[in-house]
């Protein structure tokens, strides 16, 4: 494959990997780093190659793992259990398929509304619970665009100084 082409379909793949760090359902950094990894298998690894790979490898770590930390974190200052995440993951799931995109978020919330007023038999309580865990998740998922974004940046200078 050209080198132009080569890196005309990894920018093509990264930019899906970003839009799938805010839609659910596409792997976002895992994709960006894929991209990256098969763009250094085709050129092959020198140092500076490696130096590039290894710092993306580092951002997607920190994106990732930002994501679901900060969620659970601001779920734990309001003492919500681990089984109030699980049922906004599971509503999510479920919400992005009846209402494509935007069902994700919906679904979310209203799991961890429902979870949280099943335990704690009060509304007021809950909503403050649920809209700690979507504070949390929005702060991951702002950290996740950053990191892909810095992801493609390291690509792009790591392309360009092959060029």
């Amino acid at each position: 494959m050209s080198g132009t082409i080569s890196i005309f379909v990894v920018a093509l793949v990264m930019a899906a990997g970003l839009v799938g760090t805010v839609v659910p359902l596409i792997p976002g950094l895992p994709l960006i780093w894929a991209a990256a990894l098969g763009y250094g298998l085709i050129g092959g690894f020198a140092f500076v190659d490696a130096v590039a790979m290894s710092l993306i490898t580092v951002l997607l770590a920190v994106g990732v793992l930002a994501k679901y930390v900060l969620a659970s974190r601001r779920a734990g200052t309001m003492r919500a259990p681990r089984s109030t995440l699980v049922s906004g993951g599971l509503l999510g799931m479920v919400g992005f398929f009846v209402v494509p995109i935007v069902g994700f978020l919906l679904g979310a919330v209203l799991g961890v509304l429902l979870a949280e007023r099943r335990r704690s038999t009060d509304w007021p309580m809950a909503w403050v619970a649920a809209k700690q865990v979507i504070t949390g998740f929005g702060l991951g998922v702002l950290i996740e665009i950053g990191a892909g974004i810095l992801m493609i940046g390291c690509w792009a200078l790591w392309a360009y100084a092959q060029a």
